[in-house]
C-alpha cells in the first residue's frame, strides 16, 4: 500500500467490525450503567435492524426512558426511535425525531451525522424519480421526472452536504488548534476523543459526497444532450474529490481505501480505464496499518478489506474489457481471484454477501474470453452460469445473478465471432434490456426471432420476443410498430400464454395511435384489427375497459397512485346490457392505490386516521358486494386491503375480522394469501387469541412453507411468548424459534452472529439445552476469536451445563469466566455468574461437603452485593426495578441460609454476618410480608445461638 498514506493513532477494530452482539438477556434484571449501556444499545439495535420487531422495540425503549434520566441516555433513545420510523416509512416523522435526538444529545457522534442521514434519505428520493423516468413510456414524462429530480439534487443534496463539510472542517480546524496549544503546554496530552468524532464525522461526510457525486452521474441519461455536461461535470468533480480524499484524509484506513475505489470507479466511468486500472490495483493485498497481532488478524477486520479487494479485482477486469485489453483480464480474474488453494479471496466466495463479487467476475471472465477470439467458451460459461442459479429458484440473488448474466450474453453478442442460439439472443435482449440499452437490445429480439429452429422453439420463444419487441416500440412512442407486434402474436400464435396480454396492448398501442393520427384509413383498419382480436382473446363489448385497466395497472407500478386510482375509477360496473367481469376488482385496486397514497403522505400532516377508516369501511362494503356477485379476486384485494388497514391503525379486532376469509373462503388465493395470514397471525396474537393465531400459522406453515411469510411469522411468535415469561411461554418461544432456525431462509441468516446468539437465548429460557448447545457451537464458531463473542459463549456455556446438571463444568466455565472478565456489576450478567457457580458448588455433591458451601456462601455473598449495588443505582435513577429488587431479597435469604448451615456446623462469624444483615434491614420490607418472617425467624435463631455461647 505504498500509495496510500496510513496514521495509526485513530484506526480501531470497531470500525471495521460491523457485527454487533445480542448482550441482552431476559435472564437478568435492568441495567445500572449510569450511561445507556452496550447491552441496551445492542439489543435495541438488534430488535430494530435484526428481527425488524418494532413495536417490541419501541416498548423496550419505553422502558429505558423510566430508567435513563440524562439527556444524553434521552437522545441515544430517541436516535434508535428515529430507526423505527425510518423502517416504517414515517420518512418526515423519522427526520423530525432525528432532529429531536441531536438537540438533545448534540455532542455524540449520530447527531454530528444526523445532516448526513437527511441528505441520504433525500438522495433516495432522486434515485426514485430517476428510475419513474425510465419505467414510464411516454417521453415527455420521463423528462418531467428528469427535471424535477436534478433541482431537487440541486437543492436538497448537493447544497446541504456541501454546507455540512464546510462546518464540519470548521469545527475539526478549531479543535486542532486547540490540541497544538495544549500540547504545547504540556507534550503528553492525548487527542481529544472529541476530535477524533469530529474528524471521523468530517470524512465520513466527505466521503459520503464521493458517493454521491458517482450514483447522480450513473444515473443521469447518456442519450440526452441536456444532462451530459452535467454527467460530465459531476465525474471530474467527484474524480477531484476521491483524489483530494486518498491523499489528505488517512486518518481511517478504511475510509481511505473506500475513496482509492472510488478513484478507479471515476476513472472508469470517464474511459480511462488504464488509470482505473492502476488506480484499483492498488487495492490489492491491502491490510490494516500496523504489524499484525499474534495468530493473524480476526475476520472481522480483514472481511471488509477483502470486500474491497474483491470490488477491486472485479472493476480492473471491467476496465480491461472496456478498453479492449481481454488477455490482460482473463489474467486478473484467473490468476488473482480463482488460483491458489489457500487464496483468502478464492475462499470468501462461500461468503453470501460476497458471492455477487464472484459471479460478476466470472462474466467479465467470459466477456474477455469472447473479446479474445473464443466466443464458444465464454458463451458456454454464461450459459453455464444461467443454468446454475435457475436450479436455485430460493436464492434471493438468483434472479439478480440471471439478469447479469443476460447482460453478458448481449455484451457477447454485440462482439460476435460465434453463432448464438436463438435463447442466447433472447437473453442477451433481455439483459441490454435491463441496463436501459432499449434499441440494442431490440436487435437482438430481432435476431432471436431470425434464428429460430424449430416448430417447439417459435413456438415457444417467438412470442415473448415478440412481446418484448413492442414494448420497446411501446415506450418509444411508435404505436404502429408496437400494434403490429403485439397483433403478430394474435395472428400466429393464439394458443400462446401472452395472447391476451397481447390483444390487450395491441387495442392500447392502436387506440393511442389513432387518437393521434385519426383520419388516416391504414391505423383505422389497424385499430379494428385489434377491436377483433381483443373480443376474441379478452372479451365482448368492454374492451376499451380492459386497456383503461392495463394502463391503470402500469401507473400503479409506478407508484403513481393518485392517476391509477382515478383510472380504476372509470372502470364502470356495467357496459350496455353486460357486466363488467372486473368491475370489483378495479374498485379494490382504487382502494389500495389511496391507501398507498395515505402511506406516501404519512407524517406529512397531509392524512388523517379518519380517511383511513373511512376507506376501511368502503372496502368492507366492496368485500362483501363483490362476493355477492360472485368476483371474488375483488373481493380478495378488497379485504386484504381493509386488514392492512386495520393492522395499520392497531385495530386488532377488525384486522382479525377483515383477514379471517384467507383461513378458509380465500384458501385458493395466491397472490395476498402469504402476507394476510400473516398479519392474522399478528392481530390475533395483539388480541391474546393465541390458539387461533397458531392456527392459522399452521396454514401458513403448511401452504407458504417456503415463503418468507412463515418464516418471519415464527418470530412473532417468539416475541409473544417471551414478553409473556414464564416457563410454559417460554417453552413455546423454544419451539416457534426451532421452527425459524430450521427454515431453509434462514440459513444465510444464521450466518450471523447476533441472530445466533438470539436463538441460543431463547432455547436456553425454554429449556430446549441440547438444541441450544448445538447453535452455541454455531456462534463460537462464527465468532472466532472475538472478545465480546467469547464473553457471551461463556456465559451460555455454564448456565448450558447447570442445566444439564453438569456442576462441575459450570464450576470451570465460571471461574474461567470470572478470571478472565473481572465482573463488577456493570454488565446485567455479573452477579448470575456467580450466583451460577455458587449454587453449582451445593449441588456438586450430595450431601454437599462443607467446604463446597463456604465457597458458595462466598459466591452468593458477591452476587448479593453486586445486584445490590444494580439495585440501588436504578433507584436513584427513579426507575422500575419490581424484579431486580425481588432477586435481590430471595438472594439475600438464600445467602443467609448457607450462613445458617455453616453456623450450625461451628463458624460463628456466619451467625454473626448474617445476623447484622437481617438487624440492619429489617426497618424494610425485606421483600414482603412472607419474606421478612423467614428473615426474622433466621436473626432469632443466631441469638439463640449468641445466648448459648455466653
Amino acid at each position: 500500500m505504498k500509495a496510500l498514506k496510513t496514521v495509526h493513532s485513530r484506526c480501531s477494530i470497531t470500525e471495521a467490525s460491523l457485527l454487533g452482539l445480542l448482550l441482552w438477556s431476559c435472564l437478568a434484571p435492568p441495567a445500572a450503567e449510569a450511561a445507556l449501556s452496550e447491552h441496551d444499545k445492542r439489543f435495541a439495535e438488534y430488535l430494530i435492524q435484526d428481527l425488524k420487531y418494532f413495536d417490541t422495540a419501541q416498548r423496550f425503549l419505553e422502558s429505558l426512558k423510566k430508567i435513563y434520566a440524562g439527556a444524553g441516555e434521552k437522545g441515544e433513545i430517541a436516535f434508535f426511535e428515529a430507526d423505527i420510523l425510518q423502517h416504517v416509512g414515517k420518512t418526515e416523522e423519522y427526520l423530525k425525531k432525528l432532529n429531536e435526538a441531536g438537540k438533545l444529545d448534540p455532542q455524540s457522534k449520530r447527531a454530528m451525522t444526523s445532516s448526513l442521514l437527511k441528505i441520504n434519505v433525500d438522495m433516495g428520493k432522486v434515485i426514485t424519480a430517476f428510475e419513474k423516468a425510465n419505467q414510464t413510456s411516454d417521453p415527455k414524462n420521463s423528462a418531467v421526472f428528469r427535471k424535477e429530480a436534478r433541482k431537487y439534487f440541486q437543492e436538497k443534496v448537493l447544497k446541504p452536504i456541501n454546507a455540512l463539510i464546510d462546518d464540519l472542517g470548521k469545527k475539526v480546524a478549531g479543535q486542532e488548534q486547540k490540541f497544538r496549544e495544549d500540547r504545547k503546554k504540556n507534550p503528553k496530552t492525548r487527542e481529544p476523543e472529541q476530535l477524533i468524532d469530529l474528524s471521523r464525522s468530517r470524512n465520513l461526510a466527505e466521503l459520503a459526497r464521493v458517493k454521491i457525486y458517482l450514483v447522480y452521474a450513473k444515473q443521469l441519461p447518456r442519450d440526452d444532450p441536456s444532462f451530459q455536461a452535467d454527467q460530465e461535470k459531476m465525474l471530474k468533480d467527484g474524480l477531484k474529490y476521491a483524489s483530494e480524499f486518498v491523499d489528505n484524509r488517512p486518518e481511517f484506513y478504511l475510509m481511505q481505501y473506500d475513496a482509492q475505489l472510488r478513484k478507479g470507479l471515476y476513472q472508469m466511468e470517464l474511459g480511462k480505464f488504464a488509470a482505473a486500472a492502476e488506480d484499483l490495483s492498488v487495492l490489492i493485498g491491502i491490510e490494516p496499518p500496523g504489524a499484525p497481532p499474534p495468530g493473524g488478524y480476526p475476520k472481522e477486520i480483514l472481511r471488509p478489506l477483502i470486500d474491497l479487494q474483491l470490488q477491486a479485482l472485479l472493476y480492473s477486469a471491467r476496465s480491461a474489457n472496456l478498453a479492449r485489453k481481454h488477455a490482460e483480464a482473463v489474467a486478473i480474474v484467473e490468476e488473482k481471484l480463482l488460483k491458489g488453494k489457500n487464496n483468502p479471496l478464492r475462499e470468501a466466495s462461500r461468503d453470501p454477501e460476497l458471492e455477487k463479487y464472484f459471479v460478476l467476475s466470472e462474466l467479465e471472465l467470459a466477456i474477455a474470453h469472447a473479446g479474445r477470439g473464443s466466443s464458444e467458451k465464454g458463451l458456454q460459461m454464461v450459459q453455464d452460469l444461467i443454468a446454475r442459479y435457475s436450479k436455485l429458484s430460493t436464492s434471493p440473488q438468483a434472479s439478480a445473478y440471471i439478469t447479469d448474466a443476460r447482460k453478458a450474453l448481449g455484451t457477447i453478442a454485440r462482439i460476435g465471432g460465434v453463432a448464438l442460439r436463438a435463447q442466447d439472443y433472447y437473453q442477451g435482449g433481455i439483459g441490454l434490456y435491463a441496463e436501459g440499452k432499449l434499441e440494442e437490445s431490440l436487435g437482438l429480439f430481432q435476431q432471436a426471432l431470425g434464428a429460430l429452429a424449430d416448430f417447439n422453439e417459435r413456438n415457444d420463444l417467438a412470442p415473448q420476443c415478440l412481446e418484448k419487441i413492442g414494448w420497446i416500440h411501446l415506450k418509444g412512442q411508435r404505436f404502429a410498430e408496437a400494434a403490429l407486434s403485439y397483433l403478430e402474436i394474435c395472428r400466429q400464435y393464439p394458443r400462446s400464454e401472452l395472447v391476451t396480454t397481447a390483444a390487450v396492448n395491441a387495442l392500447s398501442s392502436a387506440n393511442k395511435l389513432t387518437i393521434a393520427a385519426k383520419d388516416h384509413s391504414g391505423y383505422r383498419k389497424l385499430d379494428e384489427e385489434a377491436k377483433r382480436h381483443y373480443d376474441h382473446f379478452v372479451g365482448k363489448g368492454i374492451a376499451i375497459f380492459q386497456v383503461t385497466m392495463v394502463e391503470a395497472q402500469d401507473l400503479e407500478r409506478q407508484g403513481k397512485w393518485e392517476a391509477a386510482k382515478e383510472l380504476y375509477l372509470k372502470i364502470p360496473r356495467e357496459q350496455g346490457k353486460d357486466k363488467v367481469p372486473f368491475y370489483y376488482r378495479a374498485q379494490a385496486s382504487a382502494g389500495h392505490c389511496e391507501y398507498q397514497g395515505w402511506l406516501a403522505r404519512r407524517g406529512s400532516g397531509d392524512q388523517s386516521a379518519e380517511e383511513l377508516k373511512k376507506l376501511a369501511r368502503r372496502m368492507k362494503a366492496l368485500a362483501a358486494a363483490a362476493l355477492k356477485e360472485k368476483q371474488l379476486d375483488g373481493a380478495i384485494l378488497a379485504s386484504y386491503v381493509e386488514g392492512l388497514i386495520h393492522n395499520d391503525l392497531k385495530e386488532w379486532p377488525e384486522a382479525v375480522a377483515a383477514l379471517s376469509p384467507f383461513t378458509g373462503l380465500f384458501k385458493e388465493d395466491k397472490s395476498y394469501r402469504s402476507i394476510a395470514l400473516y398479519h392474522h397471525c399478528e392481530a390475533l396474537l395483539r388480541q391474546g387469541k393465541v390458539a387461533e393465531a397458531e392456527e392459522a400459522f399452521k396454514q401458513l406453515k403448511k401452504d407458504f412453507e417456503n415463503d418468507a411469510s412463515s418464516l418471519y411469522a415464527a418470530l412473532l411468535f417468539v416475541d409473544h411468548f417471551n414478553a409473556q415469561g414464564g416457563e410454559e411461554s417460554f417453552k413455546k418461544a423454544a419451539a416457534y424459534v426451532k421452527i425459524y432456525a430450521n427454515h431453509f431462509m434462514a440459513k444465510d441468516e444464521l450466518k450471523d452472529l447476533q441472530k445466533v446468539l438470539f436463538v441460543v437465548e431463547v432455547l436456553v429460557q425454554g429449556g430446549e439445552i441440547a438444541e441450544a448447545d448445538k447453535f452455541l457451537k454455531m456462534a463460537e464458531r462464527i465468532g472466532g476469536g472475538d472478545e465480546e463473542v467469547g464473553k457471551r459463549v461463556l456465559y451460555y456455556r455454564a448456565f448450558i451445563a447447570f442445566q444439564l446438571k453438569k456442576h462441575a463444568e459450570v464450576i470451570q466455565a465460571t471461574s474461567d469466566f470470572i478470571a478472565r472478565y473481572k465482573p463488577s456489576g456493570e454488565d446485567r450478567d455479573d452477579p448470575y455468574i456467580y450466583r451460577l457457580r455458587g449454587e453449582s458448588y451445593i449441588k456438586l455433591k450430595a450431601p454437599p461437603q462443607i467446604t463446597e458451601v463456604k465457597k458458595a456462601e462466598e459466591d452468593y455473598n458477591s452476587a448479593v452485593g453486586l445486584l445490590d449495588r444494580q439495585r440501588q443505582a436504578v433507584a436513584a435513577r427513579g426507575g422500575e426495578n419490581g424484579k431486580l429488587e425481588r432477586e435481590y431479597w430471595e438472594w439475600a435469604h438464600e445467602w443467609s441460609l448457607l450462613n445458617q448451615h455453616l453456623g450450625k456446623a461451628g463458624d460463628i462469624n456466619a451467625w454473626r454476618k448474617m445476623w447484622v444483615f437481617v438487624n440492619e434491614r429489617q426497618g424494610s420490607e425485606m421483600g414482603g410480608a412472607a419474606l421478612k418472617e423467614k428473615f426474622l425467624e433466621l436473626k432469632k435463631e443466631a441469638e439463640k445461638y449468641f445466648s448459648k455461647k455466653k
